[in-house]
């Protein structure tokens, strides 16, 4: 059974998880659920090759 909820471009995985012995588990984690959500179809490139 996959667990993975998709609406509006955004993913998120509920089977995204740390073992207690993982050093950097946590912090991966925690960079995982605080990662911002941003759409790929909002994204452009400016004339210069920035992304906007």
């Amino acid at each position: 059974m996959e667990r993975v909820a998709k609406a509006q471009g955004v993913s998120v995985h509920a089977e995204v998880s740390c073992k207690g012995y993982q050093k950097d588990g946590p912090e991966r984690l925690c960079r995982y659920i605080s990662r911002l959500a941003v759409a790929a179809h909002r994204l452009s490139l400016s004339s210069t090759g920035k992304v906007i």
